[in-house]
């Protein structure tokens, strides 16, 4: 096993006793590397001649392969031999193929990489809309990770691990990150590789209800427009941190902690309450966490006496449609029905987070040994294969659920309507977005493969370094700052996301897809009600304040 750690002054080779035996003999290394992805890699070394002095030596060292061409082998292979040529025009000999397997994660060789998270920040709502299933709302809890680019083109982009530590000073170190707090900003950065700038997320400032969407712009304004109406009724908002929504209003956390209830049609005890940190809904009621870790339940109609009270020291709360999963600091995680019943939930401790299937009544949970275990509606993902072995990333789908699984293998399982059947050519995926009853999963060498119910692309993307999905539709940003849509039918967009250029970051919400551009435009596309998306002169006016990306 060759560590890179010890090739920080380079990877000298050793010739034998008998290599030279003559002056001006020429030694040449012959060096072939193989990546993670088994892209082969040569490496073109100096031929070094021989002087009076070296013949006859036991040993004699070349000049060394440098670190930077060992980094990029990181958990691949060095194939290393070398020639040697009479310097009075002999025969040349060469050495026998010596094999070293590299240990650790390939790194690009030069200095001025930079970090891309893959994926998208999870949900402020975790509204669903029975009524209509086909919008479903995405994942409470989404998963992310990083890749290093190269400056230089024909360098391809690798999978890293990275530090990702939240705005209160909690920090995970690792290849795949879930974000159960999407209400605080996320810093991701990679120490192992110098000259690489962290980068920092924005809270998501996204979130929708059965008749209103919501931007929270970076200076706490919160721009809302009823979807429902041509007219939009635009409501704006000062001093807001976060947004939930269920089939019947919208509530709004403010800065001070207190919330604010939008379009209920009779009042509700809710609005006003303080000490409100967090928010969760099922299709009729709110979860409201307070700073002390406790939980409030409100129905469809005001606050009810549930189970839910009695849990203390709450961390963070995910919900499907009828469901609720509450979770500790510990990982210890209590469920619930839409009644408030507790319902019956996995045990264990050191629970990593909980990725929740939010249009129907399922649940995975995925704990710190990769092991998976699931509970809820068994049509749709709570029974979860034997044969899935340790996972290194989960995400879902309207219909279930696929996973990454520590040999590479992806595995998906739920309503067998299709996307179980997982390609064999997704062997190795580093990510996979789930939309509708369709998967997209994005390859080492910058290709996606999808499968599913939803349309393939037109044209396939390629050099892809950031994949998310909408309720039915997949985005995938590629190296140049295009973007490839596809699903279904694309119903309103500002423009065709095929002219979109300069992209840096994707997210959506609900049926839209949103891309800011270098510059800070903000453009959007969505596949359902043309209401869905940002009225007529609301985007030009946060093009310059919406920040998904920092």
């Amino acid at each position: 096993m060759l560590k890179i750690d010890n090739c920080a002054d380079g990877l000298f080779v050793v010739c034998g006793a008998d290599a030279v035996t003559a002056p001006g003999d020429v030694i040449t290394v012959n060096c072939v590397g193989t990546t993670s992805t088994q892209t082969s890699t040569p490496y073109a070394a100096a031929p070094m001649t021989a002087d009076a002095g070296m013949v006859g030596l036991s040993f004699i060292y070349v000049p060394p392969v440098p670190q930077s061409f060992v980094q990029q082998l990181g958990g691949g292979t060095l194939a290393i031999s070398y020639s040697v040529r009479s310097g009075n025009g002999g025969a040349t000999r060469t050495s026998r193929v010596t094999q070293l397997t590299v240990e650790g994660t390939s790194v690009p060789s030069d200095n001025a990489s930079t970090l891309q998270v893959v994926g998208q920040r999870s949900s402020l709502s975790s509204f669903t809309n029975r009524v209509d299933a086909d919008a479903p709302g995405r994942p409470v809890v989404q998963v992310l990770t990083a890749l290093l680019i190269p400056s230089s083109p024909s360098v391809a982009a690798t999978q890293t691990s990275a530090t990702w530590a939240y705005s209160d000073g909690t920090s995970v170190t690792g290849t795949y990150f879930y974000d159960v707090r999407p209400d605080m900003a996320l810093t991701v950065s990679v120490t192992k590789v110098s000259g690489v700038k962290p980068v920092v997320l924005a809270r998501n400032p996204l979130a929708r209800s059965a008749k209103r969407n919501c931007i929270i712009d970076d200076i706490g304004m919160a721009h809302t427009w009823d979807k429902t109406s041509a007219e939009r009724n635009q409501l704006v908002y000062p001093g807001v941190a976060s947004a939930c929504g269920r089939e019947s209003d919208m509530l709004l956390i403010q800065t001070s902690k207190v919330v604010k209830v939008l379009d209920s049609a009779t009042p509700l005890s809710l609005d006003g309450t303080a000490d409100v940190v967090a928010a969760a809904s099922t299709e009729n009621s709110y979860m409201l966490l307070s700073s002390s870790g406790r939980v409030n339940e409100y129905g469809a109609s005001d606050f009810v006496t549930t189970d839910a009270a009695s849990v203390t020291s709450v961390f963070s709360i995910a919900t499907t449609l009828a469901l609720s999963a509450l979770r500790t600091p510990a990982g210890s995680l209590t469920s619930f029905d839409e009644a408030g019943k507790l319902v019956t939930t996995p045990t264990g401790s050191s629970m990593h987070t909980v990725a929740a299937l939010p249009s129907q009544d399922a649940f995975v949970a995925v704990y710190d040994n990769g092991t998976v275990t699931g509970w809820g509606n068994n049509s749709y993902g709570a029974i979860v294969p034997l044969h899935l072995g340790p996972v290194t990333a989960v995400t879902s789908s309207l219909y279930g659920f696929a996973a990454i699984q520590a040999t590479g293998t992806v595995l998906a399982w739920g309503l067998a309507n299709g996307a179980t059947i997982v390609p064999a050519n997704t062997q190795n995926a580093i990510f996979i977005a789930g939309a509708l009853a369709s998967y997209a999963a994005l390859m080492p060498d910058g290709s996606v493969v999808t499968w599913g119910s939803l349309a393939q692309p037109a044209t396939a993307p390629r050099n892809v370094i950031n994949l998310v999905a909408a309720d039915r539709l997949f985005a995938a940003l590629q190296r140049d700052g295009r973007v490839v849509v596809w699903g279904s039918t694309i119903t309103a967009a500002d423009t065709t996301p095929s002219s979109w250029s300069d992209v840096v970051a994707l997210q959506s919400c609900g049926e839209v897809i949103y891309a800011v551009s270098k510059s800070g435009d903000v453009h959007y596309c969505s596949s359902r009600n043309t209401n869905d998306a940002p009225p007529d002169g609301l985007l030009p006016q946060l093009q310059q304040r919406l920040t998904l990306v920092k």
